[in-house]
């Protein structure tokens, strides 16, 4: 673990059972430049964030880079109590450059959608209303 907290910038994954508003995280994968790190969150529950796990993902000087990071958020916030913190999600990322490149134009399950809109479908419920505060501090 030692050598994941001395890190800048990680890369995270997880993998969970049952539908989105009951999953349950499986694995959860963590990789650095040089090493990949794999923990079977079935085998090692709750005692695998109160050893070191919580401090690497709550760590605000760590970048943790992801894809879709809104289900890894809710469900280890849910199942664990543990608060992703200076996340990169490249689906969001991808998303907004779509988007800065089409003048606007948005999908959302095939059809064109508002910015507020899509960044609902994104984004948890807490990083909604941070959202709205920045847009709203920026009026």
């Amino acid at each position: 673990m030692m050598h994941i907290r001395k890190q800048q910038l990680i890369e995270i994954g997880a993998d969970g059972v049952e539908t989105f508003q009951h999953e349950r995280v499986c694995w959860l994968q963590i990789a650095t430049k040089n090493k990949v790190y794999l923990f079977d969150i079935l085998m090692l529950e709750a005692r695998a964030f109160k050893n070191s796990l919580s401090m690497i993902l709550e760590n605000n000087h760590i970048l943790k880079v992801t894809y879709s990071c809104h289900r890894i958020d809710e469900c280890l916030r849910a199942q664990f109590g543990v608060n992703l913190t200076n996340v990169f999600d490249t689906q969001v990322a991808d998303i907004l450059c779509f988007y800065t490149e089409t003048g606007g134009f948005l999908l959302a399950d095939g059809e064109p959608t508002s910015e507020d809109a899509l960044i609902t479908i994104l984004l948890s419920q807490d990083q909604v209303s941070a959202h709205q505060e920045q847009c709203s501090g920026a009026a």
